[in-house]
């Protein structure tokens, strides 16, 4: 409801936060071994959508979808993220992990929640300077042709160790043609009572934290990784050690989404939780 809201009435909203929406009636239903049988009924089915009228929404959106939503499959989000990309659509995407469409986590549903408030406080409260931004840097990340994407989910750890190692302050084109331009790194803390906290962070947020490190050199080692993939989208679990200028500096674990484009694999987002660096190394 939220996408066809924002599809056929932007200028009532503001903006909207998209879980797991239904975005074309007759793909999803060919998804689901129901395909239309008419055209007249297809083209209906088309109409009722917000990809209908996806030339009319101009307010900025969260897409959110589980990765392993079986109601409606990932296949409703991609194709809603490819128009709102063609139409320059402000937006963000949020993968996650292993959960389902109901999502059966109470902590699912604090991360949705907590997302959601971040992105209306956002949005709302910056909404004159922040219009366009995400749009224009879509366009601006598009992947660098010198910087070859994987060809399958099993180069991605290679790939992102790549993109990390080297001087921190070094150029980060093939970092940004890894991740898509909407990836969010969450940075998970846990204190001393066992409690989580954690802050979000756009690619650009990163860069210019690393950046400050100055000539560092940096190097970066996923140490064992487990890959869980479906058609085009793929989870992986890793664990990692991060090393600057020889010393140990970092280690812990990632939960890394991908989604699989025409040029190959691009990571989607990554959710990190480090662990002391004194910690037995986890392999």
């Amino acid at each position: 409801m939220t996408a066809l809201g924002l599809a056929r009435a932007s200028d009532a909203l503001a903006a909207g936060v998209d879980y797991s929406g239904i975005h074309d009636w007759s793909t999803l239903l060919s998804s689901l071994g129901e395909p239309i049988d008419g055209g007249d009924a297809n083209r209906r089915a088309v109409d009722s959508s917000p990809i209908a009228t996806i030339n009319q929404w101009h307010s900025p959106v969260l897409l959110v979808q589980a990765d392993d939503d079986r109601a409606v499959p990932f296949q409703q989000a991609t194709e809603l993220l490819e128009g709102l990309r063609s139409h320059n659509i402000d937006h963000d995407v949020m993968m996650i992990p292993n959960e389902i469409h109901d999502m059966a986590r109470y902590s699912s549903w604090l991360m949705l929640f907590n997302a959601a408030d971040a992105y209306f406080d956002r949005q709302l409260n910056k909404r004159s300077a922040s219009a366009g931004a995400l749009a224009g840097s879509a366009v601006a990340q598009a992947p660098d042709a010198g910087c070859a994407l994987p060809s399958e989910p099993e180069g991605i750890p290679a790939a992102l160790d790549a993109a990390i190692t080297g001087p921190a302050d070094k150029d980060r084109a093939c970092m940004k043609a890894l991740f898509i331009p909407e990836a969010r790194l969450m940075l998970v803390s846990l204190g001393t009572d066992g409690a989580s906290t954690y802050r979000i962070e756009t690619l650009n947020d990163w860069i210019a934290r690393v950046k400050t490190r100055g000539h560092a050199q940096l190097e970066e080692k996923q140490l064992k990784f487990r890959i869980e993939r479906y058609s085009n989208i793929a989870h992986l679990w890793s664990t990692y050690t991060l090393q600057s200028d020889g010393k140990p500096a970092a280690r812990g674990f990632n939960s890394i989404q991908a989604i699989k484009e025409a040029g190959g694999w691009r990571v989607a987002g990554i959710m990190v939780q480090a662990e002391p660096v004194t910690a037995p190394a986890q392999r």
